[in-house]
């Protein structure tokens, strides 16, 4: 039976790793199409301004370019309202608070390693850092689930949400704000620490599903 023993079995972490992979796609994908949600429905509620005298031309001849180039109106990257520096740099991003969505998460905390930890600018790596912890991250997180000891395979509901809730109990709720990565929760939004906590079931629960089908198929 496979998993009989409590070691880890090469074939079993490796069937996790492939595992962690499934579930870090399943995350994103998720997050991105929840963002892509969540966007289009701001856009659905933000009511359209109309010109304060619609009679005045230069106002309305205005009002239409704001309208067909928005990005034209805002803020230069980087330039927030509270005077705080850019977020991908590293004083901004020892005082930024979140990140979009894992990969942003991660490219924050790829950054704020570099400039807390080993005071380095790693700002101009920061994407491509960021996706490489992000997919490391998941990739190691499903190997230790395939090294659990299991006489039987998993109830993908039930083991991989336990597995999920552990993963983020001992990283976003202990290790990494002891680090000061990120804020405690007590200062974390609600919302934030709910959508983080979802995030990590889904994840656990693709781990476990992913690594059934793949151990079932070298039997």
């Amino acid at each position: 039976m496979i998993g009989s023993k409590a070691k880890c079995r090469g074939g079993d972490a490796a069937c996790g790793a492939l595992a962690g992979i499934a579930g870090t796609l399943v995350i994103t994908i998720t997050v991105r199409m929840f963002s892509w949600f969540e966007s289009a429905k701001a856009a659905r509620q933000k009511p359209s301004k109309l010109p304060q005298h619609p009679f005045e031309k230069e106002e309305v001849r205005e009002w239409q370019d704001r309208s067909r180039s928005p990005s034209a109106y805002s803020k230069p990257a980087g330039e927030q309202a509270s005077g705080a520096p850019p977020a991908v740099t590293p004083a901004g991003a020892l005082s930024e608070v979140t990140a979009p969505g894992p990969e942003g998460t991660a490219e924050l905390f790829f950054v704020k390693a570099g400039s807390g930890l080993f005071d380095r600018d790693v700002s101009p790596y920061s994407r491509i850092g960021g996706k490489v912890l992000h997919v490391a991250y998941g990739t190691l997180g499903g190997a230790i689930y395939g090294c659990l000891p299991h006489r039987k395979l998993h109830a993908p509901w039930i083991h991989g949400s336990l597995f999920g809730l552990v993963l983020w109990g001992v990283g976003p709720g202990w290790i990494v704000p002891a680090m000061h990565l990120i804020p405690p929760l007590r200062r974390t939004p609600k919302r934030e620490v709910a959508l983080m906590i979802a995030g990590h079931l889904i994840y656990g629960v693709s781990v476990a599903a992913a690594f059934n089908r793949f151990v079932r198929g070298k039997r």
